[in-house]
């Protein structure tokens, strides 16, 4: 896999630490935040993750708010983001793929091959 890094942006503790638990099994250094604002604070004091993990609804700051955030910096927009929603249909949102809650683990470790194929293309 050609991932290294990944941000989990999650606010439900459970979920985070087993996606964070999850992304590790890749041999794939993790980085998690509890909202939006956390999470772009971690986006801009550490070197740049090579994904994103982001749950839409969360307090403080939601997952749009972290998009725009990211779109509007162009040291981060390149970052690909993988939305993860319990919306029965995702909303039309610039990220590179929707996990859709509950979500299997085996469907998240898709999704991150196929950015580490991607990445290294």
């Amino acid at each position: 896999m050609a991932l290294s890094r990944v941000l989990i942006i999650e606010d439900d503790p459970g979920i985070r630490e087993a996606l964070a638990e999850c992304v590790a099994s890749f041999e794939v250094q993790v980085f998690t935040a509890r909202d939006g604002l956390e999470g772009l604070e971690r986006l801009r004091a550490d070197p740049a993750p090579d994904a994103v993990l982001l749950d839409l609804r969360m307090p403080r700051l939601d997952g749009d708010g972290v998009l725009t955030a990211l779109r509007e910096d162009p040291a981060l927009r390149a970052i690909p983001v993988v939305a993860m929603t319990g919306f029965v249909e995702p909303p039309e949102l610039p990220v590179h793929a929707f996990l859709k809650k509950p979500f299997d683990l085996d469907e998240l470790a898709k999704v991150l091959l196929r950015l580490g194929r991607e990445a290294r293309a």
